[in-house]
């Protein structure tokens, strides 16, 4: 149960996993958009606004993932003007960038921000997300029975260095890194499957 103040908006924010085909958003994604969706349709949706990850194409020129979410959403009669799509992330770091900047720029006043997703995106996520985030009131929601058994194995890695990067200092250079490397699937598309 989430509990809030009743003057304060309720951000969800829905990081992608990656496509199932070129029309069609994986299990994982469409798990977590339909949690958020859930917690979300307990509250006026007047005082919800949801905020999608994944700027990024199966290739060039086709919809991105969080393009997908949003017609999921349109579909579950969410209204457009309560659904932001943050621009130019890719890779957890990236997108955690563009989500934190969409929602201080485009959502003013007090709000709850939460971030939805499976645990092994939060492990390396969370800690992205509390520094890039660190004046938002930031909550985390999970989604479980996500993800295979190789990609929650590349996660556990990942969270280690990403974990051990802030902790020494380097995590914002990591994240300049990561986001360098990660850009070209903005134009190029991505097409990794992480539902294995």
């Amino acid at each position: 149960m989430i509990n809030r103040k009743t003057s304060t908006l309720l951000v969800f924010v829905v990081p992608p996993c990656h496509f199932e085909s070129e029309s069609k958003a994986c299990t994982t994604t469409l798990r977590r958009l339909d949690k958020a969706w859930r917690l979300a349709i307990s509250f006026p949706l007047s005082q919800v606004r949801f905020v999608l990850l994944g700027d990024v194409p199966w290739r060039q020129g086709s919809k991105t993932i969080a393009k997908l979410m949003e017609e999921e959403l349109l579909r579950r009669r969410v209204p457009k003007s309560q659904i932001l799509i943050a621009s130019g992330g890719a890779g957890t770091f990236a997108e955690a960038q563009s989500g934190v900047r969409t929602i201080r720029e485009l959502i003013p006043g007090d709000k709850d921000v939460i971030v939805v997703s499976s645990r092994w995106w939060l492990w390396s996520g969370k800690p992205i997300w509390r520094y890039l985030g660190s004046d938002l009131n930031l909550r985390f929601y999970t989604v479980h029975h996500t993800g295979g058994s190789r990609t929650k194995l590349f996660y556990f890695f990942y969270g280690l260095l990403i974990r051990a990067a802030f902790a020494c200092g380097a995590g914002p250079a990591l994240g300049r890194w990561l986001a360098r490397i990660q850009s070209p699937r903005l134009k190029n598309g991505f097409k990794k499957n992480a539902c294995r």
